[in-house]
């Protein structure tokens, strides 16, 4: 017996809206099942009724449905739907003539299935909607994509040039979708947007603009329990007493900490310690070196009650601020389980890199997180000198060569890139032939090429050299410049380097000494805020297909 039956009315009318059905948990597959019951005008002899569902996966549909006595039609909801936390459910009915193409398609109801989420699954989640644009265009490339462009009766083969139509589709509604975010930091900062404690990807680390070269770095990942007391402003909460400062605050009782330092040298004013219970450890120390460490464990008493101490600060704000920039450079507390403290030494030393290179380029987002840039096309780019004339017998065409600022050279020989306007070219097309066969094969007159070893792109455009330089021109003064994304040409020097991780991290805040790097961090995107984004797109998605 099924859980969960949802039923659902499919009328002659036209739906005024798309309802919106709960439809269980997640990855409970056939454990809920949908019940059409269609009105008697809807059931015909010569009529075929399926099923179409819509996930961030791909589309996918049911073989042709019979109703039953009481005109209804039961479909299970297997896991390929319910492995997602939405999906859009389409009722169709075909009617197909003798010829085996469809004359006909009602798309007669439409619903919104939401399945709550399992505990623990945002992870996983995650990792599934990494690969959905793939799937998608996967089906598509095996001819099992379905709907308008595909549903003329099951002998029906995708054309090249219906693949080429949806794909672009796919691409601009896709193009960008914020999986993972990633963030640039230094000193201490948050993983903005992240769900609780964000599962950690990735970690790279490099110099910042005009900094010094780095030979080692030292992270610290997790909640810094001594941020409020490193603040130079509040050395007043220090108690003077002789010659010492020390400040007590509460941490959890019978539990395991970590504090960590930037460097192990010695001191130059100050013996500094850390005391729970009747313990007392030091990690700076002015005359003996083996006082001196990075990093220390400690475990609270059933108090919690933690004393932080040092020697010399409680003379003046001026000598306490040596001290921190000194003494305590990168000190760190926090909780050992939910706490990272990373150092790498690099054997070649990061050096800055040139401000005319950004490192990466997220589209969605507008970080800097990949190696791509993102440039406004303008006449004075255009070769003038170098214009080609193109024809398949039917089409004429010019290829337009545009050369790229020096400050946005493009990686050699990369074919990948985007174009709003146009859609991309796989070949560099130099002659008619070639030409006659890329409309044949995609069906597009137009296109762009970014895969030149030179640093250039070529734009195949109907407009002449003239018309194509008075087009840019008169887009770029209204504001709505033609915009290209591609493969940003590497920088001589070294950009950055990846920083090993413990299996599993999940974090809130990340501290970097020194403060001249800087991290940018890959971590999971608050799985909230991608859903609405997805939800919004894949709406765009159906509109442009159909």
């Amino acid at each position: 017996m099924k859980q969960n039956v949802l039923q659902i009315s499919v009328t002659a009318a036209p739906e005024e809206q798309t309802d919106a059905l709960s439809a269980g948990k997640m990855y409970e597959h056939n454990a809920t099942a949908l019940m059409f019951t269609l009105e008697e005008s809807l059931v015909l002899p010569t009529y075929r009724y399926y099923a179409e569902f819509v996930t961030v996966s791909g589309t996918a549909r049911t073989a042709y449905l019979t109703p039953d006595a009481q005109n209804q039609i039961t479909v299970d909801l297997p896991i390929e739907v319910t492995s997602q936390m939405t999906a859009l459910c389409v009722f169709n009915i075909v009617q197909i003539g003798d010829n085996g193409k469809t004359e006909q398609v009602i798309k007669a109801k439409t619903v919104r299935l939401y399945f709550s989420a399992l505990e623990n699954t945002d992870r996983l989640i995650d990792e599934n909607h990494a690969f959905s644009v793939n799937q998608l265009l996967e089906a598509i490339q095996q001819n099992t994509f379905k709907g308008d462009k595909g549903d003329q009766g099951d002998s029906y083969v995708l054309t090249s040039a219906d693949k080429a139509e949806i794909a672009e589709t796919v691409n601009r509604s896709f193009f960008g979708l914020p999986m993972y975010k990633t963030v640039r930091g230094t000193g201490v900062f948050p993983l903005p947007g992240a769900a609780d404690a964000a599962a950690v990807r990735s970690v790279t680390v490099m110099p910042c603009a005009g900094g010094e070269v780095l030979s080692d770095v030292y992270l610290c990942f997790g909640e810094n329990l001594l941020s409020p007391i490193l603040d130079s402003s509040k050395y007043y909460v220090f108690p003077r007493q002789e010659a010492y400062g020390r400040i007590s605050f509460t941490l959890k009782p019978n539990t395991a900490y970590v504090l960590a330092k930037r460097n192990d040298t010695l001191s130059k004013k100050c013996s500094s310690y850390v005391k729970s219970g009747n313990k007392t450890q030091y990690f700076c120390h002015t005359s003996t070196k083996d006082l001196n460490v990075q990093q220390l464990e400690f475990t609270t008493d059933a108090t919690g009650t933690v004393e932080l101490g040092s020697t010399g600060v409680g003379i003046s704000q001026s000598n306490y601020q040596t001290i921190l920039e000194n003494e305590w450079e990168g000190i760190f507390l926090g909780e050992k389980s939910t706490s990272a403290v990373l150092r790498a030494s690099f054997d070649t030393p990061l050096y800055t890199v040139s401000a005319d290179y950004a490192d990466c380029f997220d589209f969605c987002s507008g970080e800097t997180v990949r190696n791509t840039v993102c440039l406004s096309l303008s006449a004075d780019m255009l070769d003038t000198a170098s214009v080609l004339t193109l024809t398949d017998g039917t089409h004429t065409v010019y290829r337009h060569r545009i050369l790229l600022p020096t400050t946005s050279q493009k990686a050699i020989a990369v074919t990948d890139g985007f174009c709003a306007s146009y859609a991309v070219t796989e070949t560099f097309i130099t002659g008619n032939a070639a030409y006659k066969a890329y409309v044949t094969d995609t069906g597009n007159t137009e296109g762009v090429f970014f895969g030149t070893a030179d640093n250039s792109i070529y734009v195949y455009s109907e407009k002449t050299q003239a018309e194509f330089a008075e087009m840019l021109t008169e887009a770029e003064t209204a504001g709505a410049s033609l915009t290209v994304l591609y493969g940003l040409a590497k920088a001589d020097t070294q950009t950055g380097t990846a920083v090993s991780l413990p299996a599993d991290l999940r974090l809130d805040t990340v501290q970097i000494c020194p403060t001249n790097a800087a991290a940018y961090i890959s971590y999971s995107a608050n799985i909230t805020g991608v859903f609405a984004d997805l939800e919004a797109r894949m709406q765009v998605l159906e509109n442009r297909i159909q």
